[in-house]
């Protein structure tokens, strides 16, 4: 009988370890689960809600920095992946005023300057404008509700799931309208100025307001518009499968 050889049993439940380990990593990432559901299916958020749009485009269940659906999360300037204590022009990164802009690109998504992929990692995206339109064209139902005491919209896919947007406010200086509505940037720049970005607005009423009107969409509770890039807004992730 051969003599009991320790260090080779020790390199093969290492290996062992290493495969099981690594097993799960394209699964996982800082920011939870990036499998889909059609609610979360546990506390530990956040969790990708599959509401059945056309381009296969996943929302998260809650605004990146906040720990679950109702709580209000961070705010983010325009291409800020960290938050601060105040938002204005003086203490933006990317620019001294509406004239003195630098650029750092049309669309941030998946970037350096991305809130949800600096805070949570890949694949875990700003959703861009594009897809910001297709869940105000494609949803199914729109509702301004209090869930767990906390005000906000909830939007019900095709598929009948659904997800809720918390009245964060923003900053602007200081944080303004929390409780009155929400306010989540998209990744993607206004074309016609670079001090400003598409965003979408979530309250109670609605008023459109853009000088692209053509592009400019509202609905019950959701508006599509622009705001200046020094302004905190909350940030809503997506994930295309």
């Amino acid at each position: 009988m051969k003599p009991f050889n320790f260090s080779v049993f020790c390199m093969l439940m290492c290996s062992i370890a290493l495969v099981s380990c690594n097993s799960g990593d394209d699964d996982e990432n800082i920011g939870g689960d990036v499998r889909s559901y059609t609610s979360c299916p546990d506390s530990h958020h956040p969790h990708l809600i599959d509401l059945g749009l056309p381009s296969g485009t996943k929302w998260a269940c809650c605004n990146v920095g906040a720990s679950k659906p109702e709580d209000y999360g961070g705010y983010f300037a325009w291409g800020e992946t960290v938050e601060k204590d105040y938002y204005d022009w003086n203490t933006y990164l990317y620019g001294q005023d509406d004239l003195h802009i630098d650029d750092i690109g049309k669309d941030i998504a998946g970037t350096q300057y991305d809130a949800a992929t600096a805070n949570w990692g890949n694949p875990w995206v700003m959703h861009n404008d594009e897809q910001l339109l297709e869940l105000l064209y494609s949803n199914a139902g729109l509702g301004w509700i209090t869930e767990n005491g906390v005000i906000g919209c909830r939007i019900t896919g095709t598929n009948g799931t659904s997800i809720f947007l918390p009245a964060a406010g923003y900053h602007e200086g200081n944080l303004k309208a929390a409780g009155g509505y929400g306010c989540f940037w998209s990744s993607t720049l206004y074309e016609l100025s670079k001090n400003c970005a598409w965003h979408f607005y979530c309250g109670s009423w609605a008023t459109p307001y853009s000088v692209q009107p053509e592009r400019s969409t509202i609905t019950s509770y959701l508006c599509h518009i622009i705001n200046g890039r020094e302004k905190g807004l909350s940030v809503r992730s997506v994930v295309k499968n």
